[in-house]
């Protein structure tokens, strides 16, 4: 679809300016005969053609511009498929590569230790080119009796637990201090798997359970 020279279309339309601004400011003006209420009705026909006219004249060239943008969307979509694939593809396998060797690195400081030998620095971080392979250990997705810990500070088992052992972490809203009572805490692994431990008594926290995640490969562009 052609776009029209809408601009000129337009500036003709309202060019030719009528009486009816005058009017407007005339506070006292008022139709008060059959003969100004045909004209005023005569008025507002002509001006509802000329919105027909404008909103025409916009709306095809809305339309054409929307087809042309389309276009061009269909075209940065097509022309970039193959290099999108491509690059996800070889991410992969870089950010595998970097994970065998890691884990064959620490294999090796593990027959390093073995043999009391001091183990070995391990490649987080793999400088290429144009960017840099990294690896960062991640922390345990926290939940409390099934809740997110930020959404948890005010559960009434967990509240009851902490102003029972810990009284100066309680908040006068009753919600628990996480980052400040997180502190007092101690992760250990028991029986496979990850648990809080209370930093006074030594106790296990039931209620909280983590869930270790593996590490995080990713890639930092270098500008």
């Amino acid at each position: 679809m052609e776009a029209y020279d809408y601009q000129n279309e337009v500036e003709d339309l309202i060019e030719d300016q009528d009486e009816s601004g005058y009017i407007m400011q005339d506070e006292t003006w008022r139709i008060n005969s059959m003969d100004l209420a045909v004209w005023a009705d005569s008025l507002i026909h002509d001006k509802e053609e000329r919105i027909a006219e404008i909103e025409n004249v916009a709306n095809n060239n809305i339309q054409a511009l929307e087809a042309k943008v389309e276009k061009l969307k269909q075209w940065k979509e097509d022309s970039t498929k193959k290099d999108q694939s491509d690059i996800a593809f070889f991410k992969e396998h870089l950010h595998l590569w970097h994970m065998n060797t890691i884990l064959n690195e620490k294999h090796e400081n593990t027959e390093l230790v073995a043999i009391d030998k001091e183990p070995k620095k391990l490649s987080l971080t793999v400088k290429l080119p144009y960017r840099n392979l990294t690896c960062r250990a991640q922390q345990p997705v926290i939940t409390l009796n099934g809740k997110e810990i930020g959404k948890a500070k005010d559960d009434a088992a967990f509240v009851q637990f902490v102003k029972e052992n810990s009284p100066e972490f309680i908040q006068t809203t009753e919600e628990v201090k996480w980052g400040e009572y997180k502190k007092t805490l101690k992760m250990i692994e028991h029986n496979g798997k990850m648990i809080y431990v209370d930093g006074v008594t030594g106790d296990p926290l039931e209620f909280i359970d983590l869930k270790k995640q593996d590490e995080k490969y990713d890639w930092k562009i270098k500008y």
